[in-house]
């Protein structure tokens, strides 16, 4: 067969794959290995198997993984994030709107120290919606106000998912990292002021919850502490060039540790859960990243389609309709498959947005953000699921019909930092060397 369309059909091969619901490990060692095995045949595939193990788990940049996760699961299970949330809502849950506000709020802040998007649909589900209902708050409005600002958690350092696309495209994890913060909160404001207008608009779908007195919300504000420290130790540090981005992790971990044993939170049977689930999702991941960057993308520079994708990239009349392109197809295609998504169409992409001139990081947070949006768009929507599978009382066309004034919002967000690039790129751009 000729490798061209090997290399093509492993692609489509993997979109299917993964919309059919095989993990990505299984699907990316399977197309991978069985690709390069009738390439090259049975030697240099055995081969990439033995290098794999070695050559792929030995990148000490890898070692930020665990360490991000061990941070956002001790502090879930901590119940640090229905305290913040808590405290947004005194704050601002008094105005129309304000209790949806203050749920894409506490995400923002919650991404300070989880970054991870289905943990934060999970948290606000059980501790938001219900607090919605109570004050007579429309039913699929409250659940989409749930589902979507967890686009905006993966944004956030420590995010995960930027920490996995950082690897996997070859970039520098901290700049990746610090390219997210910006318009991460960004979007949280953008929520917010969609939330205001629309519930000053409409009244009876929002309605103002009681006024929490000064004293309440300044002592509240203690809840917001855990998060701030974070944000320093983890975008302070990267930007200022204190720590890399694995010891920016580990200190972060650190001082959750801290945090929790000083509100005496933690337990010997939350301590053994924390460990064993971050064991449990850092072997996941890596496989993850092994399986990509040792075998699916291996086999694709064997076929030599990346480089005649990049060709014909440079051959089209103008860089911008490339990545017209690129972000069509991408947003289609996120639609059936949702996040994963990221994990073909980056290393694939990346390097022909490099050569057309753009930035790199400035695509991967661009890229983030819109296979995010596929989180939130039918048919398959796997936010609203999450959403949906613990708040029972919504249907799910109620659901995608509330999910769409967020969705428009996301699109307006991407098309402000398509055309204005600055807004990602300038801590990447000013931060100091570490070292």
């Amino acid at each position: 067969m000729d490798p061209n369309v090997m290399g093509i059909t492993g692609l489509l091969g993997s979109v299917v794959l993964i919309f059919l619901g095989i993990p990505v490990p299984v699907a990316m060692f399977v197309l991978g290995f069985f690709g390069t095995l009738l390439l090259k045949g049975w030697m240099p595939a055995s081969m990439m198997v033995e290098r794999a193990v070695w050559s792929g788990l030995a990148d000490f940049n890898w070692s930020v993984v665990p360490l991000f996760i061990l941070l956002s699961i001790v502090v879930s299970e901590c119940g640090i994030g229905e305290n913040i949330f808590r405290a947004m809502q005194r704050w601002i849950g008094h105005v129309h709107g304000g209790m949806a506000a203050a749920t894409s709020a506490a995400c923002a802040f919650l991404g300070c120290i989880t970054g991870v998007g289905p943990a934060a649909i999970a948290l606000m589900a059980k501790v938001a919606y219900p607090e919605m209902r109570k004050v007579g708050y429309d039913g699929p409005l409250s659940l989409a106000a749930c589902a979507a600002p967890a686009t905006i958690a993966t944004m956030i350092p420590p995010s995960t998912a930027l920490v996995i696309y950082a690897i996997i495209t070859e970039q520098s994890v901290g700049q990746v990292l610090l390219g997210g913060f910006i318009p991460g909160f960004l979007s949280m404001g953008i929520f917010m002021v969609m939330l205001l207008i629309r519930g000053r608009l409409q009244p009876r779908l929002m309605p103002a919850s009681p006024v929490a007195t000064w004293r309440d919300r300044l002592i509240d504000l203690r809840y917001l502490i855990p998060p701030l420290i974070m944000l320093l130790t983890i975008v302070g540090g990267l930007y200022f060039g204190i720590f890399t981005a694995t010891e920016a992790a580990g200190a972060a971990a650190l001082i959750a540790f801290i945090i929790v044993f000083a509100m005496r939170r933690l337990n010997m049977a939350a301590f053994k859960a924390s460990i064993y689930e971050t064991l449990r999702f850092s072997v996941l991941i890596l496989l993850i990243l092994l399986t990509i960057r040792m075998f699916f993308n291996v086999f694709l520079n064997l076929t030599w389609v990346t480089v005649n994708i990049a060709e014909f990239a440079m051959g089209m009349p103008s860089p911008w309709l490339t990545m017209a392109a690129i972000f069509v197809i991408c947003f289609i295609l996120g639609m059936f498959v949702g996040s994963p998504l990221a994990y073909v169409t980056l290393p694939l992409f990346t390097p022909v947005v490099a050569e057309l001139g753009f930035e790199p990081i400035w695509f991967i947070i661009v890229m983030t953000k819109l296979t995010e949006v596929g989180f939130l768009t039918p048919p398959i929507a796997p936010g609203l699921f999450i959403a949906q599978g613990i708040i029972r009382e919504v249907s799910m066309e109620k659901a995608y019909n509330a999910a769409w004034w967020f969705i428009i919002c996301d699109m307006l967000f991407l098309v402000l930092i398509i055309f204005v690039p600055q807004i990602v790129m300038f801590l990447p751009n000013t931060m100091r060397a570490t070292g």
